[in-house]
């Protein structure tokens, strides 16, 4: 009855019966959006990921990650990670393997003692401790502790008076259209990011000095601001109604990094499963030697947001037509694609998974109109 997708089923199929399935795990135990989760999960990205040819799994990052794993994905911690889960995701890495993080520098919430019921109280951005500030750190990547608003914007959901309406507002930003120079956006237009933060390339990663070459992937657009002091949300104001103050954008919101990345552990100890520490430069019985440098085909994608994957998002473009979500969920794929070094798919996939945003114009351009 319909041909959208027909390609990309066929090829799918193909390569499932042809080549060996590559597996990606997906980090659960520091409050990620998991594979099994309902409404805010990742079910979508999981039946695709299927549909793709890739096999999925869950892991906590207690134990070493099984050597059949090609890449892991840490999608929206809320609690800080421990030692141990950072040394295990460094040294996966070590192995020149790939890792994606998913990560908000800050959430929405509504403060204790504000909660009333039958009232829409505010929610204030707070500030999201995963403790992988100084991990990132180390391989060149900082996400600020700060909110993106864009006038270049989309619908996105909101809860007003019990119910769930769809409104424009600069907390669901547009980003597009998208750098066309690395793989992983190749023929994509833009994705939809709400409540992102920023990032920033630091150290050698800035100067472009250092054995990882990175490129940019998504930014907000130069009609971008972070707002000053604490971000309220109030759903019903306009862009045109906020202080948008001096510190405009663009601002970088994802970056794609491949090569030899230096151990965020190097020169320190091991951290053993049970958390305690030993010397990374003796050999010690029952215990893995530390990497210190990774195989040069590591790979990393960190993207400072992850609710633009989940399925509540993604269904808004498969279920009620919003096509820019739709487009939030090809760009996933395709960073798995990049991830796991099978960039086969991606453009057929992305053919059936188009959209081309209106072109922002600005508030003197549409009143003459």
């Amino acid at each position: 009855e319909r041909d959208e997708g027909l390609e990309f089923s066929i090829s799918g199929l193909i390569k499932q019966m042809t080549v060996k399935k590559m597996k990606i795990a997906f980090a659960s135990s520091e409050g990620e959006l998991t594979l099994g989760g309902h409404g805010s999960g990742l079910q979508i990205v999981g039946e695709f990921l299927k549909q793709s040819g890739y096999e999925t799994t869950s892991v906590e990052l207690k134990a070493a990650i099984p050597a059949d794993v090609d890449a892991l994905l840490i999608i929206g911690a809320k609690q800080p990670f421990s030692e141990r889960a950072k040394y295990v995701v460094d040294q996966f890495l070590m192995r020149g393997k790939a890792v994606a993080f998913f990560v908000d520098g800050q959430t929405l919430s509504t403060p204790r003692g504000m909660m009333m019921p039958g009232m829409d109280m505010p929610q204030i951005a707070q500030n999201n401790d995963t403790g992988l500030d100084d991990l990132l750190g180390a391989y060149g990547v900082n996400i600020k502790k700060d909110m993106v608003l864009d006038k270049q914007n989309y619908i996105g959901p909101v809860t007003m008076g019990q119910q769930v309406l769809g409104i424009n507002h600069p907390v669901f930003l547009l980003a597009g259209p998208l750098p066309q120079g690395h793989q992983i956006n190749q023929g994509m237009k833009a994705v939809v990011l709400p409540y992102a933060s920023t990032l920033e390339l630091v150290g050698d990663a800035k100067s472009g000095k250092g054995p990882v070459e990175w490129a940019k992937l998504i930014e907000s657009s130069a009609e971008s601001w972070r707002p000053q002091g604490p971000f309220v949300f109030t759903p019903n104001l306009k862009a045109r109604d906020m202080t948008v103050g001096t510190d405009r954008g663009p601002f970088l919101l994802a970056v794609a990094g491949q090569g030899a990345f230096k151990s965020a552990f190097a020169g320190k100890q091991i951290v053993k499963e049970d958390g305690s520490k030993v010397d990374g430069n003796v050999s010690q019985p029952g215990v893995e030697p530390m990497l210190a440098e990774a195989k040069p085909t590591a790979r990393m994608v960190v993207v400072s947001d992850s609710d633009f994957i989940s399925d509540q998002y993604v269904n808004l473009g498969l279920r009620s037509g919003l096509q820019l979500y739709v487009a939030n969920l090809a760009f996933v794929l395709n960073v798995i694609d990049w991830l796991a070094q099978d960039e086969a798919l991606a453009q057929v996939r992305n053919k059936g998974m188009q959209s081309r945003p209106l072109e922002q114009i600005s508030e003197a351009k549409v009143t003459v109109i």
